[in-house]
């Protein structure tokens, strides 16, 4: 199992002014109770870098393996790991926005848009600034998988607790995403004017 457990000492707003400690950095709010549980769990193991991931079990060692991903969800890095060992993306209470599996599929499919960004990584007993673009957005337009898997039978839903659970292959969500982007690139990107996210992302081709 692996979970993405990227976070700080102090607020969300400063983690990439910080240099990541995997000891001690609670992960980011916005990924729940149970990725900030999970990285604590006797035996699992974190990366490294800002855009860390805890894993456990037999394949923990090479999901985690990769040093600093740039950008952080290409096949060298925990997301591509678990897709080149075939495994599972499981969403518990959130939908496919929230699924990075298609971050690396945007990738695979060539997607061309790179919002700027940085962290802060210690090097030679320093702290450094590292620039790089990611493929980001708003990503709310994710949610067109879930239609895309569905109709397929490629996706497993059920109640856990409190939430709705989603349940599929992680190469299924990027062989799907992979054909869908073919056809339309920019498919997840919202009009021109309609999202400031998705607008910086347009830009980025451009300049």
């Amino acid at each position: 199992m692996a979970t993405p457990t990227p976070g700080s000492t102090g607020p969300t707003s400063q983690r990439y002014d910080e240099i990541f400690d995997p000891a001690t950095a609670r992960a980011d709010s916005d990924l729940g109770v149970v990725a900030d549980t999970f990285w604590q769990l006797p035996g699992a193991l974190r990366s490294d870098h800002p855009f860390s991931f805890a894993a456990a079990g037999p394949e923990a060692r090479q999901i985690l393996a990769d040093p600093l991903p740039l950008p952080p969800h290409r096949p060298e890095s925990p997301v591509g790991r678990v897709h080149e060992l075939d495994g599972q993306v499981l969403l518990l209470g959130v939908g496919h926005n929230a699924d990075t599996t298609i971050h690396l599929a945007e990738l695979m499919a060539g997607a061309p848009y790179r919002a700027p960004r940085y962290c802060t990584i210690l090097r030679d007993g320093q702290a450094v600034r590292v620039d790089y673009g990611e493929n980001d957005h708003c990503c709310s337009r994710f949610d067109l998988v879930d239609s895309w898997l569905r109709e397929r039978g490629l996706q497993s839903e059920a109640r856990v607790g409190h939430g709705h659970a989603r349940l599929a292959r992680s190469r299924d969500i990027v062989e799907v995403v992979v054909a869908a982007l073919e056809d339309n690139i920019l498919l997840f990107l919202h009009p021109r004017g309609e999202c400031e996210d998705c607008d910086e992302a347009r830009a980025s081709i451009a300049s």
